[in-house]
């Protein structure tokens, strides 16, 4: 018999039971992650001990200072390279590891189906069969130090005790390390750093909308008037498929550039010490962990501290003791598209002009899957190049009057020795070695600024470029017409160079290198000068400078676009009551994008805003299509030239009334102003986030790898964290900035964006990261005995 009451207690014990269960379950899983984290501490790389490396001819000691960063001393050059690759593999392993994968075409291999789109674009590019026969043409002191490199990181793999980086629970074991491998990195910079040939599919796309050339010419900032081709008018390129330059625009985002970095020199006559300065901040997209890795190599050939890829044996940003150099992009046009078609009959060759078809090179290509079955690709080349038409799903929307789509590019060509320029602008010690090394440099091409310890200072813009024959490479060429003939490229005495002007310094952001009539067609549309101008500004007047001076100078926040918008409104009220205090409180700003102020927000709304103001209904059709892909905004430049002018774009034509660029301007005043709260801040939206490329996009584990914090700074500011997709967080900043003293180069000061190390236990995960949120450099130098005084870590590496 049931006891009076008892009947209450059995949901009571119920639910007891249930939280003992879920209890025990959540015990269960904190002792597992526990358990997984202290396996996965087991991988941590030894960095004290003796370990045997093989080819190393002496020992080697590697001291690690207080932020990881290593001092590899080493009594060979050959050695050195060896002990760089081996902390390589240490710290940054899946980085290197996901790098070729990339440009291998082998991520499918790690992560299934989701890599299939990369890896059908990157073998269609065919990037590590180039690399591979690009190998054999380097000297033979490049190809050395290339196998030495590789023997580093391989000594490491083959002897490595423990876990392998906690990425390797989801992607394969990795293989061992080849001299090739090295050379993908400059392939993938190669692509990255110039793809103008998505604006000539753009372009295309535009006209096909039915757009007029002469509103796309001054959407993309065109600088020089067109010329007068068979191919080149509006109606040869509506007479093609339309979805051609759609199609194309939809590629992988991979090979979308990001083009934006500072450098500047400044000669003696302008510092304190009597010697040249030299400031260098690239800006490439913000990564967990960086893009770079510092370092610093000691051998008996010389010194050599900066800006390191893992995956490279060389030094790709730094001083080599005698000079010192940094880089920005140049925003040449080094890429072609362009149309064959295909011969009478045939579908195994190509039209050309003057004489015969020209038959295709075919070739199948298969992709491992993942968790699923292989899939095999047919990847042809035409003289031009590869031809991406043949990528699934574009041949149906591109082979309209058997045409096809090849893609010509500096990158692309046979006999790259990029690494050979990279190995000589290390061992250059004036300007003579400094320019004949960077003859050799293919892609990409990049203004590179130096300074030496003899004083000079100069800048030149070095790779190859395409010298076109009746072709300005706007649209793209026809390759059945004489158009579509490669021309051969510039010497490099016709390359854009300066040294040692009577101003007194040297400097880039971006801005345009040569005027419309420079004699090499290096671009015809060239990124805004904001930057440029800012730099400008302050070095005309720049006098006794040091190092701390630069340093600030990067961090600067001035927004030239805020002053010249503004400035533009000069003498105006708009009528509306909440555009009107929207507008006084912009010029009552400023015009610093600091985090902490209202007034960053208001603008970067308001500009937003006016930009889909003036231009919406003439980007209706390309925003409709492409809605996965990253929408096209015309550059800041761009407006303030609408503006500028009251262009008739400002009308929107959607709409019965005529609306003058006043009329959306107040628009875009009002709707910012009453976006915007009293007490919201730039730095609330403005996040400077650094994603992890795999588990990025993960809950939690996105957090748990990424970091992010409020960032001042803007677009068009020197110190630039720029935004996509119409957001404003920052994903596109500089990753490693440095101030070099030619005077003494051990006073030189270095950051980089996050951490030394790529494991997310390291203690040098983000060690690096609020002092490269707040500009604050640190030398790299030191004995052998000063830096043992100072608690570093010593690795010897020993021969076998």
């Amino acid at each position: 018999m049931m006891r009076p009451g008892s009947g209450r207690n059995v949901p009571r014990m119920r639910r007891r039971r249930w939280l003992r269960a879920l209890a025990a379950v959540f015990l269960l899983l904190i002792l597992s992650l526990l358990g997984l984290a202290a396996y996965l501490r087991t991988g941590l790389p030894d960095l004290t001990g003796r370990v045997a490396v093989a080819g190393l001819q002496h020992e080697v000691g590697i001291y690690r200072d207080d932020d990881g960063v290593p001092h590899i001393f080493a009594r060979t050059a050959a050695d050195g390279y060896r002990a760089l690759g081996y902390v390589h593999a240490q710290d940054r392993l899946f980085q290197m590891d996901l790098m070729r994968r990339l440009a291998s075409g082998r991520l499918a291999e790690a992560i299934g189906s989701m890599g299939l789109e990369n890896d059908r674009f990157m073998r269609t590019l065919g990037l590590r069969s180039l690399a591979t026969r690009d190998f054999l043409d380097l000297s033979v002191e490049t190809r050395a130090a290339l196998i030495a490199y590789a023997e580093g990181v391989n000594s490491y793999l083959y002897q490595r005790s423990g876990a392998l980086p906690p990425e390797y629970l989801v992607f394969p074991a990795p293989d061992p390390w080849t001299p090739t491998d090295s050379l993908l990195w400059g392939k993938l910079m190669g692509m990255a750093l110039s793809g103008n040939w998505r604006d000539e599919a753009l372009r295309v796309r535009m006209l096909g909308a039915g757009m007029p050339p002469e509103t796309v010419d001054l959407l993309f900032g065109r600088v020089a008037p067109p010329k007068k081709l068979a191919h080149g008018s509006a109606d040869f390129w509506r007479s093609l498929d339309p979805a051609m330059g759609r199609a194309l625009a939809s590629l992988p985002p991979i090979a979308e550039p990001r083009t934006a970095s500072n450098a500047w020199a400044l000669s003696g006559s302008r510092t304190e010490s009597g010697k040249p300065l030299l400031a260098s901040d690239p800006h490439l997209s913000l990564t967990m962990p960086s893009l770079w890795y510092l370092a610093r190599i000691v051998t008996g050939d010389g010194v050599r501290v900066g800006a390191t890829a893992p995956g490279v044996p060389f030094l790709i940003l730094g001083h080599n003791g005698h000079i010192a150099w940094g880089m920005t992009t140049t925003g040449a046009d080094t890429q072609d598209l362009v149309i064959e078609r295909l011969s009478e009959g045939r579908d195994d060759a190509v039209d050309r002009p003057l004489y015969g078809p020209d038959v295709l090179e075919s070739q199948t290509e298969t992709i491992r899957v993942r968790w699923a079955s292989d899939e095999t690709i047919n990847v042809r080349h035409s003289r031009n190049g590869p031809i991406l038409s043949d990528l699934p799903g574009l041949t149906a929307n591109i082979a309209k009057d058997r045409h096809l789509v090849a893609l010509r590019a500096t990158f692309l060509i046979p006999g790259d020795r990029s690494a050979d320029a990279l190995m000589g602008l290390n061992n250059a010690s004036d300007w003579g070695g400094f320019t004949a090394a960077l003859s050799l440099l293919s892609a990409p091409m990049q203004n590179f600024i130096m300074a030496s310890e003899d004083g000079t200072i100069g800048m030149l813009s070095a790779a190859k470029i395409p010298l076109r024959r009746d072709y300005d490479g706007w649209l793209p060429a026809a390759g059945w017409l004489r158009e579509g003939e490669a021309g051969g490229f510039a010497p490099t005495a016709l390359l854009p160079q300066w040294r040692d002007p009577k101003h007194g310094y040297i400097a880039n952001a971006n801005n345009p290198v040569v005027a419309p009539d420079y004699p090499v067609m290096i671009a015809l549309n060239w990124d805004d000068s904001f930057r440029g101008d800012r730099l400008a500004e302050q070095l005309d007047t720049a006098q006794h400078r040091r190092v701390e001076d630069e340093a600030a100078l990067q961090m600067d926040t001035l927004s030239p676009f805020a002053v010249n918008l503004l400035n533009a409104l000069d003498g105006w009220e708009p009528s509306d009551t909440d555009a009107a205090k929207a507008l006084h409180d912009l010029r009552a700003w400023d015009k610093h994008m600091r985090a902490r102020d209202r007034a960053p927000l208001l603008f970067a709304r308001f500009a937003q805003n006016l930009t889909e103001a003036l231009l919406a209904d003439d980007l209706t059709a390309l925003s409709a299509a492409d809605t996965s892909r990253r929408p096209w905004r015309p550059r800041p430049g761009v407006i303030l030239a609408l503006i500028k002018t009251d262009s008739p774009l400002c009308d929107d034509s959607r709409t019965p009334a005529v609306e003058t660029c006043r009329d959306q301007m107040g628009l875009a005043l009002r709707q910012a102003g009453r976006a915007t709260g009293s007490g919201e801040t730039w730095g609330a939206v403005h996040i400077a986030r650094h994603d992890h490329p795999v588990f990025g996009r993960i809950p939690l584990l996105g957090t748990l790898f990424g970091r992010s914090f409020p960032s001042d700074g803007g677009n068009d500011t020197l110190l630039r964290m720029a935004s996509r997709d119409g957001s404003f967080v920052g994903v596109h900043g500089a990753g490693f900035r440095a101030v070099y003293d030619l005077a003494d180069l051990d006073r030189s000061g270095f950051v980089i964006s996050t951490g030394q190390s790529g494991h997310v236990l390291s203690p040098y995960y983000s060690s690096f990261l609020d002092r490269a949120r707040d500009g604050k450099l640190r030398p790299i130098t030191g004995t052998p005995a000063v830096l043992a005084r100072n608690g570093a870590a010593l690795l010897t590496l020993t021969p076998p």
